[in-house]
């Protein structure tokens, strides 16, 4: 994994990653570069690595579990329902994925993605929110909404599921 894929699992590895030296959070290379790429860049050895990633295991273990589900709300399902029907569709999957930089996007797809976990809307049929297992390490308990003619991820604020975006984003955190 790079740096930015465990800030985005875990936004709180961000303290035992800037400990061993590795800023990479704030560098372009954090999205390229492996951990183990990256801490060889910095001059970190074959132990320093190790220990790291003991580090980071053991904040993953001491870390409260998400919830395994995802809110859709009924606004927002509706106004999915409504841009699949203009597109000529009688369902509408919508899935929420890991950009690879920290962040989440949601996109429309044709088919549910093989292991992913989905969510649906008691009344509003046709509609499907879907994730992979991984992306609900980091949303689990939060909620896709409708808000100012926009969809939006809300995270809970609980544990290290609230977003990592430092106050940079729109999301409304929930919880």
């Amino acid at each position: 994994m790079n740096v930015l894929e465990i800030l985005a699992l875990h936004p709180d590895a961000a303290s035992i990653l800037s400990a061993y030296g590795l800023h990479c959070h704030g560098c372009a290379f954090g999205s390229m570069d492996s951990l183990q790429e990256g801490a060889y860049a910095h001059g970190l050895t074959d132990d320093d690595v190790s220990n790291m990633v003991v580090d980071l295991e053991e904040l993953l273990r001491a870390s409260p579990p998400k919830p395994k589900t995802c809110t859709l709300t009924e606004d927002a399902a509706h106004a999915l329902l409504a841009i699949a029907k203009n597109e000529g569709k009688d369902i509408c999957i919508l899935q929420v994925l890991s950009d690879g930089a920290g962040g989440f996007c949601m996109e429309f797809g044709d088919a549910i993605p093989e292991g992913d976990k989905t969510f649906t809307v008691s009344g509003v049929e046709g509609v499907t929110l879907c994730m992979a297992p991984e992306v609900l390490l980091r949303v689990g308990g939060g909620a896709v909404d409708l808000r100012d003619g926009r969809f939006k991820l809300d995270l809970p604020t609980s544990g290290n599921a609230a977003c990592g975006c430092g106050g940079s984003c729109t999301c409304k955190k929930s919880g």
